[in-house]
This record gives C-alpha cells, structure tokens and sequence, in this order.
C-alpha cells in the first residue's frame, strides 16, 4: 500500500459470507477514498469504491495529524 497513514480495518457489518475489509486513504493526487474489498484466491477483490464521506476524512485527517 502506498499510504502508509491509510486506515485499514475488518468490515463486520459486511462480513456474513466472507471476510470483507474496508480502507480509507488519499491518492498521490491528495483525493481521500474509501474502499471495500475481500481478498480470494490470494488476490485482491475491490467490491466498491467511492470518495471518502466527510467523516470518513476527518477521521483520516485526525490519524494523520497525530503521526
């Protein structure tokens, strides 16, 4: 992963029929992202992306600040 502040954690809400993961980091172009992803068969499955909510890059914001 190229953001070493990203924020990486399991999904629990999402995870009933495998393990999901959801992460939350900028692009070298500073855009904050959110995403949602399950690893199969050793490789990495996005399952979706979009922009970071507000809250979601505050509290990216708040990470980075204290590193």
């Amino acid at each position: 992963m190229e953001d070493p502040n990203a924020i990486e954690g399991p999904d629990e809400l999402h995870s009933q029929d495998e393990v999901r993961f959801t992460v939350i980091g900028k692009t070298r172009k500073q855009r904050a992202l959110f995403l949602a992803f399950t690893v199969r068969d050793h490789h990495i499955r996005i399952l979706h992306g979009r922009d970071a909510k507000r809250k979601e890059a505050k509290l990216y914001e708040e990470k980075i600040s204290t590193t």
